[in-house]
């Protein structure tokens, strides 16, 4: 761009398939019939039980918009900065995926193995904004710099050649599916043997003010049929013949703000040895960034009274992305 400015735009697209999921290969179809109930001729093999299995033919696909600007602004100083938007969906992460990339065995257990297009939806990472910007600064301190220039080697050899190194990093939160861990709402075993449900969605979840007590809306979910119990058999209320409403990662968790910085120097031992005198900060703010919050429609949120429920953060991030409390160390070491 002239001005000792470069700009790149680029776009990245990526499909893949063939990808594993973890479908019940026995499961029968919906049904308002509780599956304890159900006849045997119900399922694809009457004479087995539960089959649990790692099958192919997961997809996914990732569009990214990049755009970098770096920028050298004088001597000793270099500034990059990069933006980068996101759309990343699978079919395989299962309702119970509440805050993890998937492994290559797939993420949660699947839902209906009928109808894997019911999961498809955003994957936990990576966040839709996410932007990264670099600045490398030689201080102008020493010898020929601006600031202390001496001739005194010794004097230089402390106060000189110094490297300062920041990267500040800002992203939204991750993507989150709210779901429970009982009930089988549509009949089909799939809650009964383990396999997380996804509720209905019946309201907005996104409260007028969020905060660690309260980042999503409890009432803008509910269990399907009305009970969280429903289609276990007994007297609780048959099932519905369906699965819950709510889409796979619609709830967006809380973003991370991080700063790190550090200083350097090195110093000529030899033609080929030089030693390296290190000081680094992580997360230089010491900015809370909050964690997760609870996914688990049926724990109960009521922070006027303690409880800390659906929708609720105790916790904070930690070392991932370095969004933890600061934290510094210092470091030596010789470079050959």
């Amino acid at each position: 761009l002239g001005f000792s400015t470069g700009l790149r735009l680029t776009y990245i697209g990526m499909n893949t398939t063939n990808l594993v999921w973890a479908p019940d290969d026995n499961q029968s179809l919906p049904s308002t019939i509780p599956y304890s109930e159900q006849p045997l001729s119900s399922r694809p093999y009457p004479n087995w039980g539960v089959v649990n299995s790692r099958s192919n033919g997961a997809t996914a696909s990732n569009n990214q918009a990049q755009a970098e600007v770096t920028h050298r602004v004088g001597a000793g100083l270099t500034l990059d900065s990069t933006y980068t938007w996101s759309r990343n969906l699978a079919d395989n992460q299962g309702a119970g995926n509440a805050g993890s990339l998937c492994g290559e065995t797939a993420c949660n257990r699947s839902e209906d193995y009928y109808d894997r297009r019911m999961e498809k939806g955003n994957t936990y990472a990576p966040y839709t904004h996410n932007w990264v910007s670099t600045v490398v600064y030689q201080l102008p301190i020493g010898t020929g710099k601006r600031f202390a220039n001496t001739d005194n080697k010794i004097l230089n050899g402390v106060i000189g050649d110094w490297q300062s190194n920041n990267v500040l990093t800002i992203h939204s939160g991750p993507f989150l599916t709210p779901y429970f861990t009982s009930g089988d709402p549509s009949g089909t075993g799939s809650g009964i043997i383990g396999r997380a449900q996804r509720p209905d969605r019946i309201g907005n979840f996104i409260p007028s003010q969020r905060y660690a007590g309260e980042w999503i809306d409890g009432s803008g979910f509910a269990c399907p049929g009305g009970s969280c119990s429903i289609g276990e058999g007994g007297s609780t209320p048959p099932p519905i013949g369906r699965f819950g409403t709510s889409g796979e990662g619609i709830v967006n968790g809380p973003g991370t703000i991080d700063w790190d910085a550090g200083i350097s120097k090195s110093f000529n031992l030899t033609e080929r040895a030089k030693l390296r005198f290190e000081f680094s900060f992580v997360n230089v703010l010491n900015h809370l960034n909050l964690g997760n919050p609870n996914l688990n429609i049926t724990n109960v949120n009521n922070p006027s009274t303690g409880l800390c429920g659906f929708g609720c953060i105790s916790t904070a991030q930690g070392l991932f992305s370095f969004a933890g409390s600061r934290q510094g160390q210092a470091a030596a070491r010789i470079d050959l």
